[in-house]
């Protein structure tokens, strides 16, 4: 989750950089020439910022099947807990394959969705930090719909619930 924060950060850096570089061009008139070093941190920043989302990506992926492992444990744990001669208990094959296929289930959420989330919520609020005191206005439309976007992301989630159900 830090990298894709720092990862975050340095996304700010890098369009600061670039609207330096196109502002530069436009009313300065500046020669690409003179503009290299900070056209190779843009680049710079970019490359950073793709090793911080594979790592971020594999620290994701390892945290996710640390925590699936936990959960099929304790699942498991408490199929082996009941008696296998209860009348309302599923077969335990039926309930054992269940709990593999919903466990296997949760991979996207804590390697793709959550981050995302995160990052989604954070990002706004960070460009906002940066732009307030360059323009209030703009700043403050930052700052006011960034919580609004996990709102956004749950209703897209439950519509995509609602349409896997039927």
């Amino acid at each position: 989750m830090g990298a894709l924060l720092i990862s975050g950060v340095l996304l700010v850096v890098q369009v600061w950089t670039l609207a330096a570089i196109v502002g530069w061009i436009i009313q300065d008139g500046a020669d690409i020439a003179g503009l290299m070093p900070a056209i190779v941190l843009v680049l710079g920043l970019l490359l950073v910022r793709v090793a911080l989302a594979a790592i971020g990506d594999r620290a994701g992926t390892a945290a996710a099947e640390t925590i699936k492992s936990g959960v099929r444990q304790a699942l498991f744990a408490q199929l082996l807990a009941r008696s296998p001669r209860a009348a309302y208990q599923p077969p335990s094959g039926g309930a054992s394959s269940a709990i593999i296929d919903e466990v296997e289930a949760l991979d996207e959420f804590f390697v793709r969705y959550l981050p995302a989330m995160v990052q989604a919520s954070l990002l706004p609020l960070a460009f906002g930090t940066f732009i307030l005191p360059l323009d209030w206005l703009a700043g403050l439309l930052f700052l006011v719909t960034a919580p609004l976007i996990p709102v956004f992301m749950a209703l897209v989630g439950w519509g995509a619930q609602s349409a896997s159900d039927k």
